[in-house]
């Protein structure tokens, strides 16, 4: 109805019902009921504001009726209500209400609940789904913090660490560094744990040599993937000098983690540089160039020099040793390899940017038909990423204030905020205020030499799970 009245939104109203047991075709009418009484609520917003001043409605219908306004008055109308619902808030109200902690008494309301054995651990499980845009809140990150230790020193076990160590990931909480790194460190942890310990340390930003540099050569794909990742994430000279020895040996996706990290601030990009210019990274790359003048600027005398060094001209010689690459992949690629080999290099190897039915991260296009596009199509898109790439998929670098660069695919913005979704690493939440720059860079995320670091029975095994993807 174009004018709908507060009475007509009243009956709308009437069918906030609250939630049933996920499961079942009972849950899933009434969860649809509740999508229609908030719809007819939201685009009716004044009429729904009116209806809730004149109206004593049940408390169920009062918090939907809430949510259907926008912003900050409706986590302040969702507080007034509060103490009338019985059930258990869900991740999107719970997000809507950390989205404005430092309204008063929506900061009261958190910490009740936090500093409440009875409330603490379902606020907690909450947390740890709300959306990646409330977790920069420093007053939330130490709330959460302070109510992580609290629980551990009353209800320890093995799944209460392991929610623990996915809230200090996700909220970034270095008080939780000591207790994160014991539980990486203890006896029999797999290897999921693990490498999930390792990226928690990292994006806690506590993390330190000795956690990561023994895993770098770790067995388990994910492991190494994760300890190469930390470890380029140290401001260490001696970061610069292993890669420089492994250079060699990584795969393209593990040299592309490890530049985006030698090339994070500017002591360390100059570093870097200079190790370039003297040869212990070999052959300059493109991608290397790049990055290198991304951060230290154009006129950076390192980057006039390896950008000279760069500037080649793709010779005959040059294009029949290419031609003769490809072939010799393609005749790998078409070679029967193990499936399940191959699926667990593309976790490790794919997955960090793409996604397959629904797993992985969505940086680059999705890859559950990539058996439809042939292995010529496939191959060329991976040994040559540049060569035709869409607007979508170029390369965000943003500076910030302290002189460190992000780089990534620009997920989402705000009028106060950028979402840079990184290879290898947690997505970013960047508030606006605290970048100094940021440059779209007509190159790929996707690295070149991506399967250069491969055994040819890998390639074989790769080629064989991507060619069953239709």
């Amino acid at each position: 109805h174009p004018e709908a009245t507060a009475a007509m939104v009243e009956v709308a109203a009437g069918y906030a019902k609250e939630p049933l047991p996920s499961g079942g075709r009972d849950a899933y009418d009434r969860e649809f009921e509740r999508y229609l009484s908030r719809w007819a609520m939201s685009a009716h917003a004044a009429s729904t504001k009116t209806m809730m001043a004149e109206t004593a409605l049940q408390a169920e219908a009062m918090l939907l009726a809430a949510r259907s306004v926008d912003g900050k008055e409706a986590a302040l109308m969702m507080i007034k209500h509060l103490d009338q619902i019985q059930r258990q808030l869900n991740a999107q109200e719970m997000g809507l209400l950390a989205k404005y902690m430092m309204e008063p008494p929506v900061m009261e309301r958190i910490r009740k609940w936090l500093g409440s054995d009875k409330d603490r651990p379902n606020v907690l499980a909450v947390m740890s789904q709300v959306d990646a845009s409330v977790t920069s809140n420093p007053e939330l990150m130490a709330a959460i913090g302070d109510a992580c230790m609290a629980w551990l020193a009353t209800s320890r076990n093995p799944a209460n660490e392991g929610l623990v160590v996915n809230l200090a990931r996700k909220f970034r909480i270095s008080k939780l560094g000591d207790e994160v790194r014991s539980w990486t460190t203890s006896a029999n942890r797999k290897p999921a744990e693990l490498a999930s310990g390792l990226a928690t340390l990292r994006e806690m930003k506590v993390l330190k040599t000795d956690d990561c540099e023994s895993f770098m050569d770790h067995a388990d794909e994910k492991v190494k993937r994760e300890a190469v990742t930390g470890f380029a994430s140290l401001s260490d000279p001696r970061v610069i000098e292993e890669f420089a020895k492994r250079w060699s040996r990584l795969s393209g996706a593990l040299r592309s983690i490890a530049r985006d990290g030698m090339t994070s601030n500017k002591s360390q990009a100059e570093v870097f540089a200079k190790a370039l210019i003297d040869g212990k990274f070999g052959q300059v790359d493109a991608a290397s160039v790049e990055k290198v003048s991304a951060v230290l600027g154009k006129e950076h005398p390192s980057a006039v020099i390896l950008m000279k060094s760069g500037e080649t001209v793709l010779t005959p010689e040059q294009q029949t040793l290419n031609e003769e690459k490809f072939r010799r992949y393609e005749a790998l690629a078409k070679k029967a390899g193990d499936k399940q080999k191959g699926r667990a290099l593309a976790e490790a190897t794919c997955l960090i940017c793409h996604q397959v039915n629904g797993k992985g991260l969505a940086i680059g296009p999705d890859l559950s038909g990539a058996g439809a596009m042939g292995v010529e199509s496939l191959l060329r898109n991976i040994l040559t990423p540049n060569e035709q790439l869409e607007s979508g998929y170029y390369r965000h670098d943003v500076r910030l204030a302290n002189d460190t660069v992000v780089s990534g695919f620009l997920a989402g913005e705000t009028a106060d905020s950028l979402k840079i979704r990184r290879i290898g690493a947690d997505e970013l939440v960047i508030p606006k205020k605290d970048i100094s720059a940021h440059d779209i860079s007509k190159r790929s995320l996707m690295p070149e030499g991506l399967i250069d670091g491969f055994t040819d029975q890998q390639v074989s095994d790769l080629f064989t799970y991507l060619n069953s993807l239709n």
